[in-house]
């Protein structure tokens, strides 16, 4: 492995020597830039390629029998497989199992956490990061412009609903551990607003669901911005979303939980304001209960 590395390495310095000695002819310039520029990265990319199918190929495991899940499997073939990484698409020749009647195993795809669309962990996290920003075609053109990896719009797709899935999963765990880190209500708070609306989407095959979303928000002293004019200063805000879904059930949950953790903490001379449009049911969502209510404002 040491002696891939070094010839990787050598050729690595020869290539940006060229590069180097290529743009010191052509002289500064916005053209000759991009180009060097161009090349450097197309160069480090191959670099980290080559690095990288090494490395996995030296972590495959080749025995003839492998424990998993409980069940014995028994070694099938070795042969090349494409996988996606951070450096772009790479071939790596790595061992695969079967157990009788199961399906094939690849301890070197299980141990990385290679998922079924073959993108490695961190170009899986790459992905999911961008469709928060992005449609699907958008980073798929995004990647394709401006980086080496390169899925297509499906793979993109599946890794979304992938990530959704776990996120889904773990989102009481996730929710938790916000609130053991982050306080529930910030120093000097003086203002509590609750807000929260609905969209409607039409769903393919289900019809039209109705998205959420919501939002908590704490002030503190007024203080006066550049013109002079009187505002409260914001401490913070939590923001919640849900997906389209019938009646909003998990929606509700999770925002009716997150207003009475809130509520339950103010004081009498928290003022507590709650923005939304005429929908009962959002207001609903908005105000605290009767008993949080009945505790902290005797008179509402």
């Amino acid at each position: 492995m040491e002696e891939i590395i070094e010839q990787a390495l050598h050729q690595l310095k020869g290539r940006v020597e060229e590069i180097a000695d290529k743009f010191e002819r052509n002289g500064l310039s916005p053209r000759s830039l991009s180009h060097f520029e161009q090349e450097l990265q197309q160069s480090l990319g191959e670099f980290g390629r080559r690095i990288e199918t090494t490395v996995l190929e030296n972590a495959d495991i080749e025995k003839s029998v492998v424990e998993h899940g409980g069940s014995r499997h028994y070694f099938k073939y070795k042969g090349p497989q494409e996988y996606q990484c951070l450096f772009g698409k790479i071939e790596v020749r790595r061992s695969v199992y079967q157990a009788n009647g199961e399906r094939t195993l690849c301890p070197l795809e299980v141990n990385a956490g290679i998922l079924h669309h073959h993108l490695t962990p961190p170009a899986a996290e790459f992905v999911s990061y961008s469709t928060a920003y992005m449609v699907p075609a958008e980073v798929a053109e995004f990647c394709r412009r401006w980086h080496y990896l390169n899925p297509s719009e499906t793979v993109i797709k599946h890794v979304a609903a992938e990530v959704g899935e776990i996120s889904e999963l773990a989102a009481e765990v996730y929710e938790e551990k916000i609130h053991e880190k982050e306080s529930c209500l910030p120093e000097e708070t003086s203002v509590v607003t609750i807000s929260r609306d609905g969209t409607c989407v039409n769903i393919r095959g289900e019809g039209w669901r109705e998205a959420q979303s919501g939002a908590i928000s704490f002030y503190g002293r007024t203080v006066k911005d550049e013109k002079g004019q009187e505002h409260r200063e914001r401490q913070g805000s939590v923001y919640m979303g849900q997906m389209p879904e019938e009646k909003t059930p998990t929606f509700n949950a999770k925002f009716e939980r997150e207003v009475e953790r809130v509520t339950e903490r103010l004081t009498r001379r928290t003022l507590l304001a709650c923005l939304a449009d005429g929908s009962r049911g959002i207001w609903r969502g908005c105000l605290p209960t009767r008993r949080a209510r009945s505790a902290r404002w005797p008179g509402m």
